[in-house]
């Protein structure tokens, strides 16, 4: 089991007792600290020191690819399982996780992201941001925050792409999809998401992103999200240059993508609490992405 880990001081005891509870105990928990300046650091080590299978390592600098890479390198199993330290494991989610490899033909499962809430924002944000299960069956909406495969087939693609500071678990998705490699989703292997605290927050998040998908060419199998930058370029054009009304059909056009990607935040009783919120988170998430993946990747290359 591994885990890159930079500046979560806040969190980072929570990720750790929830390691702990687990009712399959890893065989190894190899960390990777990317230069924690907040006190990260020292707690990990602290918990190294009473627990002789947790393993830290100090990657200054190194990004979340490198940090897995220079992990799953040193891991001694042939089974890797992968969480941030942003989330929270459910108690029996390695069990669950690693349960399918039984069978010798499952190359790669994925477990399930649910969000972690502490008020109407984070609540809300979930409802709009975190995926359903059935998404979670495209590549393109696993994540390393609840991940295990095989160290082989890791090898055989050449690792997580080191040269992606984000995005970098889908470009591994897809190539270890490209190779012919057997997915399968655990739905009961749970990790909690801690959601973001504001709309500053979450506007950095996205904004990063989109700048990432778009250096890294994800934006070009992603559909969806690829339709949706360039009807919102479109309709700002014919905006400013044709006429104002052309911003209602822009208007509109998010709400379709609330209704679209965020169903369950209707079903909520408070219907003018949940639209109001969801609208706002959805706007600040489009925005922010949409301008990452225009600008964002300019200032990267």
């Amino acid at each position: 089991m591994i885990s890159t880990i930079k500046d979560e001081r806040d969190g980072i005891e929570d990720f750790l007792k929830s390691v702990l509870k687990q009712t399959k105990r890893p065989d190894e928990f190899l960390i990777s600290d990317g230069g924690s300046t907040d006190g990260t650091f020292d707690v990990l080590q602290k918990y190294a020191e009473e627990y002789k299978w947790i393993k830290v390592f100090a990657a200054p600098n190194a990004n979340i690819a490198r940090g897995r890479n220079l992990l799953i390198r040193k891991s001694r199993y042939p089974l890797i399982a992968v969480t941030d330290a942003g989330c929270r494991l459910d108690e029996n989610w390695l069990k669950n996780i690693i349960a399918p490899f039984d069978n010798e033909k499952v190359d790669i499962v994925a477990g399930i992201f649910q969000p972690s809430w502490k008020d109407d924002f984070q609540y809300f944000q979930g409802l709009v941001v975190v995926p359903s299960i059935r998404k979670i069956q495209s590549v393109l909406r696993m994540s390393s925050r609840s991940l295990a495969f095989r160290k082989q087939c890791w090898s055989e693609v050449g690792g997580y792409p080191e040269q992606y500071d984000r995005g970098e678990d889908t470009c591994f998705n897809l190539k270890l999809q490209q190779r012919g490699f057997l997915f399968l989703v655990a739905e009961d292997a749970i990790v909690k998401w801690q959601m973001r605290k504001n709309l500053r927050d979450l506007f950095r998040q996205y904004y990063e992103y989109g700048s990432w998908d778009a250096l890294s060419k994800n934006i070009l199998r992603m559909r969806y999200n690829l339709a949706m930058v360039c009807c919102f370029w479109a309709l700002m054009l014919l905006t400013v240059l044709v006429d104002i009304r052309f911003f209602l059909a822009l208007t509109a056009l998010l709400i379709i993508d609330l209704v679209t990607t965020a169903p369950r935040i209707f079903s909520e009783r408070s219907k003018i609490k949940a639209f109001v919120y969801g609208i706002s988170i959805l706007t600040v998430r489009r925005i922010a992405y949409i301008i990452g993946v225009t600008f964002g990747s300019l200032t990267r290359k």
